[in-house]
């Protein structure tokens, strides 16, 4: 079984233990797309070889969400399937094929299509993100649990806690935020 390096820290600060680890694969970037152009979407311009997309989308959201422009959503919109799920886009074709599907002990004969991959899918980008997260929730995980507190509920980038502890998590992952602080926490 292949982890992420988040999930092989979350195990270690979950547990205790340290994970023994038989191979590593490290994945470096190689070069620039030649296709990344500039653009203006939504008011925003955008210049992928400079910008990082998602902090410019994350405090537009914020800033419109304050001045009350109407994009906000439309803005959330756009940072959620740039952020994560263009990465993990399959196109579902129905065409014919031989693919039988095995769910447990379930055959599924009669659903006969293919998935093909999206034009930006990238498994171990998209696979990196959802790490990533788990492991930011995992760390206010740990916070409350030297509390004897609990995660009341938990999302892929969310948690309800105990309030009295808000302040605590949030100062903990201040040093991490690479956004325009007063947009967007508010205490």
């Amino acid at each position: 079984m292949y982890y992420g390096l988040p999930s092989v820290l979350l195990s270690r600060l979950l547990t205790g233990k340290i994970p023994k680890i038989k191979r590593a694969i490290r994945f470096l970037p190689v070069g620039t797309q030649t296709t990344l152009r500039k653009a203006r979407i939504l008011g925003i311009d955008i210049n992928p070889k400079n910008d990082n997309l998602f902090k410019i989308l994350v405090e537009q959201k914020q800033e419109s969400k304050r001045v009350n422009d109407g994009r906000e959503k439309a803005i959330k919109i756009l940072a959620n399937a740039t952020s994560y799920g263009i990465y993990f886009q399959l196109d579902r074709e129905d065409i014919k094929s031989n693919i039988m599907v095995y769910s447990g002990n379930e055959a599924f004969i009669d659903k006969k299509f293919y998935e093909k991959l999206g034009e930006y899918y990238h498994p171990l980008i998209a696979t990196m993100i959802t790490d990533g997260a788990k492991l930011l929730l995992g760390l206010g995980d740990c916070i409350l649990q030297k509390h004897n507190e609990v995660v009341a509920y938990c999302d892929t980038d969310s948690f309800f806690i105990p309030p009295k502890y808000k302040d605590e998590i949030v100062e903990f992952f201040d040093p991490l935020n690479p956004y325009k602080t007063y947009l967007i926490f508010s205490r």
